[in-house]
């Protein structure tokens, strides 16, 4: 859908096309309507896309176009992947084999006060039936491991990636930039960076993940990816 952004100071106005225009604040988070959605479908559409991605943005929270399965210890991975390759497949795999499944295809990321990087998995999956949705329960913010992107070959391989080439992923794995207001997108390149310059001092994982191709063993095919992958990352 179409998104026509203009900024008056912290509120910003979203035209969205077919889908009302609205008015949000900055500061405050507050949600007005200034030209109604044509019907509750459209509206819905609008507020739990690109209005929420814009809010979450102006308070640092970027969603990134992933999926998440924690590691052994209990940190999150968030797995990226060019469409087709089977992020959502992979992940759906890994649940089956007893990892935690965090995301489907939605993960909110954020730097917390301290520099750790987290995931807010508290977003809803909206190809996920609701008993796989993300506990209630769950806790609200979990530590970021990795940020991986799966790739397709003959055999399991981590290949890191550097402090760049991080940057570089994270930039391209965010949804929605364009709803972003000016200053959100500002915020958003120093968000990649400082997660850049956390890969190159090594205190978050970021590379690519090769995962075999047997589509007539799927499973033996994440299990072995997941076995290269915890040895690369407890190394």
């Amino acid at each position: 859908m179409r998104v026509d952004i203009v900024e008056h100071g912290p509120r910003t106005i979203l035209a969205i096309e077919g889908h009302g225009t609205w008015r949000v604040h900055r500061d405050t988070g507050q949600v007005e309507v200034i030209e109604p959605a044509p019907d509750a479908q459209a509206a819905a559409l609008a507020l739990e896309g690109p209005v929420r991605l814009h809010a979450l943005a102006e308070h640092g929270v970027h969603v990134l176009h992933a999926s998440a399965i924690a590691a052994r210890d209990g940190r999150l991975l968030a797995l990226t992947a060019p469409s087709g390759v089977g992020k959502s497949t992979f992940a759906a795999r890994a649940w089956a084999l007893g990892r935690e499944r965090a995301a489907d295809d939605l993960l909110p990321v954020t730097r917390a006060a301290d520099g750790v990087f987290v995931a807010r998995p508290h977003f809803a999956q909206p190809k996920l039936p609701e008993d796989q949705q993300y506990p209630i329960d769950a806790p609200e913010e979990r530590p970021l491991a990795a940020l991986i992107r799966l790739e397709r070959g003959d055999v399991a391989i981590w290949t890191p990636l550097s402090a760049r080439a991080a940057m570089d992923l994270a930039l391209r794995s965010t949804v929605a930039t364009r709803v972003y207001s000016k200053a959100a997108l500002a915020a958003h390149l120093g968000f990649c960076q400082r997660f850049g310059a956390a890969v190159g001092e090594g205190r978050i994982a970021c590379g690519v993940l090769t995962v075999p191709y047997r589509p007539e063993a799927i499973e033996s095919a994440v299990r072995e990816t997941l076995a290269v992958l915890d040895s690369a990352l407890e190394g």
